[in-house]
């Protein structure tokens, strides 16, 4: 939900769901990421304020000035104190303050991407590791860890615009280790955003802005494909031998 920030839940099955208010504020959800491991549920925003948001069941919230998501009975997610010695912090998760749209747990790191790319490895405590150059404006909205004969690394799409011309391109970036990312474009492929990423084992589908759809099996070589919809594709997923993707309309 894009109005007040809501967590909807299963309670026994995928048929039957509560709404649960986490908080007063006005905040514009884009992603949730359970990591099994530790319990730890995060949500980031587009907010710069509150661009992530952390629980430890996913089930039971409290808020205080509209700031914390946090569950009762368990640590803060800004200083590990008990939350029956310290009710509340008056500040956010440490975070910086960048709009984010999607997020990924893999290989014992936490991921958020966005204006920019930040990682933690406790869900607490985020670092930017990439940032667009002066004058360009990033929307990462996607990230995913691809495991595949012709290349093992992470991958978040989106797109970039330069402020000064005025001209958007698509922006695809890959990583080893999650750390240092780079473009592997030797040339930009259009001027759509991407919006979503998967992959069938073999080859990763890209989808997007207007319709657009590229296919590649190292992340470096793209290849344009058709779609029957000149429509905006958000989100793609692999599953019974089949691409899924939805969008507008």
């Amino acid at each position: 939900c894009s109005s007040d920030l809501y967590d909807v839940t299963p309670i026994s099955n995928p048929l039957s769901w509560n709404i649960i208010d986490l908080t007063n504020k006005v905040l514009p959800v884009t992603s949730i990421t359970y990591n099994a491991d530790t319990g730890v549920y995060l949500i980031t925003t587009t907010d710069g304020v509150n661009p992530i948001l952390i629980s430890n069941d996913g089930v039971t919230f409290t808020y205080e000035t509209g700031l914390n998501w946090i569950s009762y009975g368990a640590y803060t997610p800004f200083d590990y104190i008990p939350f029956d010695e310290n009710n509340y912090d008056v500040s956010g998760v440490e975070v910086p303050s960048d709009g984010l749209y999607a997020s990924l747990h893999a290989n014992n790191i936490y991921f958020a991407v966005g204006d920019v790319i930040v990682l933690s490895l406790d869900a607490y405590t985020w670092n930017v590791v990439y940032a667009p150059a002066n004058n360009r404006t990033l929307a990462l909205k996607d990230i995913q860890y691809f495991n595949l004969t012709s290349f093992v690394g992470y991958m978040t799409v989106g797109k970039i615009t330069n402020q000064v011309t005025g001209v958007t391109n698509e922006c695809i970036l890959t990583s080893n280790d999650g750390y240092v990312w780079n473009n592997p474009l030797q040339s930009p492929l259009g001027n759509n955003g991407f919006n979503s990423v998967a992959t069938n084992g073999n080859i990763i589908l890209g989808v997007g802005e207007n319709g657009i759809a590229y296919t590649t099996t190292n992340g470096s070589n793209w290849f344009a494909r058709t779609t029957p919809t000149a429509n905006n594709l958000n989100k793609v997923i692999f599953n019974n031998g089949m691409f899924i993707i939805v969008g507008d309309n």
